[in-house]
């Protein structure tokens, strides 16, 4: 069987006419199309995040700070909201605790313990641990005995290195030379 090529065509550059959704032209309509769509549906999530963010944080914020209290800190400066973090690579999510000391603006102090939780898709919870007008040693144990039951470890041992466990809650302490909170024998005298 003999091949013959039409010499005119080939030197001209003639080409096969691709028609309908093999055309380059179209075929890239269709990929900007997608990428428009694409960036369109991020931008909604981004502002639905915000918004939900926003008004979570003001729904806190309103638990929190009404009846004159805020964050405890202590005599070394140290803000008692300690956020403990799971990561789970697998599935790629993030779970997060937020512990939060807190105390009255004015004498006598009187104290509460807060937790919120942040589950992977789904707006936080919060729960009291140690009510509004706790007493330092109540509000300080339910900050401590939670911070154990969620990490694995002490309060007093929290800067001390551990082996990882990927059940166990992760908290970062703070860097070298910020204030890292109160330990064994520090507690003020009541």
């Amino acid at each position: 069987m003999l091949i013959s090529y039409n010499t005119d065509t080939l030197i001209k550059g003639y080409r096969h006419a691709a028609k309908g959704e093999y055309l380059v032209e179209n075929a890239l309509e269709a990929a900007k199309k997608a990428k428009q769509e694409r960036k369109r549906i991020r931008k909604g999530n981004i502002r639905k995040g915000i918004t939900t963010f926003l008004r979570d944080c003001q729904e806190i914020q309103a638990l929190i700070f009404n009846d004159r209290y805020h964050i405890y800190h202590d005599f070394t400066f140290f803000a008692y909201d300690v956020a403990l973090v799971r990561v789970n690579v697998l599935q790629n999510t993030t779970e997060r605790y937020v512990l939060r000391l807190l105390t009255t603006h004015d004498a006598p102090h009187y104290y509460a313990t807060l937790l919120t939780h942040h589950y992977p898709n789904q707006a936080p919870r919060s729960t009291t641990l140690a009510p509004k007008g706790s007493d330092w040693i109540m509000a300080f144990a339910a900050f401590t005995s939670y911070f154990q039951r969620i990490t694995g470890v002490e309060w007093e041992e929290r800067l001390l290195p551990k082996p990882s466990d990927p059940e166990a809650f992760v908290y970062m302490p703070p860097n070298a030379g910020e204030p890292r909170g109160l330990m064994r024998g520090d507690w003020p005298d009541l």
